[in-house]
């Protein structure tokens, strides 16, 4: 009975994922992203290469994106010296929970007006708190939060039990990718792809909508992106006002 289980367990395995070798990097097929099953073997890959300190590519709920643990020196540097990013430029942390950002950032907004925006395709900047690594995005006392409305991501960050850096998978400059095909340049680099069975949904290729939330009551529209409109009703539907000031660069 226990070989049988194992071997079913093996083919459950291989039906989930499809692997190919490209360089250094092992490429594996997510075919489901339904949250109750969700290929668990990946999710663990995903976390154990993250902790490994790898930098992985990996489909999100706007564009793919590179992700590395944030608390890692030596992965934040490699993930900036891989996009081609220049240091002073800051990077998005993703978390797996709304309950999450209280650890790393000073909320300045209730509750309820987070649990409107996330999670979704929207990037929330507001001060960060100590415990975050001060070697990441050091000249900027700010931090961008992302919970992608992305069952695989979300899970990912749960098995890493960490902040993860989120960036678009592309070179500085260049477009952002719908599909692995469009950073394949990027693939010999990384410790493993991702890839998604269905289409990225945002053929816009525009990304999250980032909104600054320092000030109380206040909002600064930092990146309009592909959620704008949404965003900015329910900014204002509790009340926040635009700001004239911007402290995120």
């Amino acid at each position: 009975m226990r070989l049988l289980r194992t071997s079913l367990e093996r083919i459950r395995r291989k039906a989930a994922m499809k692997t190919s070798t490209t360089s250094n990097s092992s490429i594996y097929d997510i075919h489901s992203l339904k949250q109750s099953s969700l290929p668990q073997f990946l999710i663990r890959t995903a976390a154990d290469q993250l902790l490994q300190g790898q930098v992985i590519a990996l489909p999100t709920d706007t564009i793919y994106g590179l992700a590395a643990c944030v608390q890692n020196n030596k992965s934040v540097e490699s993930l900036y010296k891989i996009k081609g990013r220049a240091f002073v430029k800051p990077i998005a942390i993703c978390l797996a929970e709304i309950q999450d950002i209280y650890t790393w950032a000073h909320v300045t907004v209730p509750k309820e007006l987070l649990e409107q925006l996330l999670p979704g395709p929207v990037t929330l900047i507001f001060k960060r708190q100590e415990k975050l690594n001060p070697e990441f995005n050091p000249l900027t006392q700010l931090v961008g939060v992302r919970i992608p409305n992305h069952p695989f991501v979300r899970e990912v960050c749960r098995a890493t039990g960490e902040p993860i850096a989120l960036t678009s998978a592309n070179k500085s400059s260049s477009p952002s990718s719908l599909t692995v095909e469009e950073f394949e340049d990027l693939l010999p680099h990384l410790g493993a792809v991702f890839r998604e069975k269905d289409s990225i949904p945002d053929p816009s290729r525009a990304g999250s909508t980032i909104v600054e939330l320092c000030e109380l009551r206040k909002f600064k529209v930092i990146r309009e992106g592909c959620a704008l409109d949404s965003t900015l009703n329910s900014l204002k539907s509790f009340g926040l006002t635009e700001s004239s000031l911007c402290k995120y660069e």
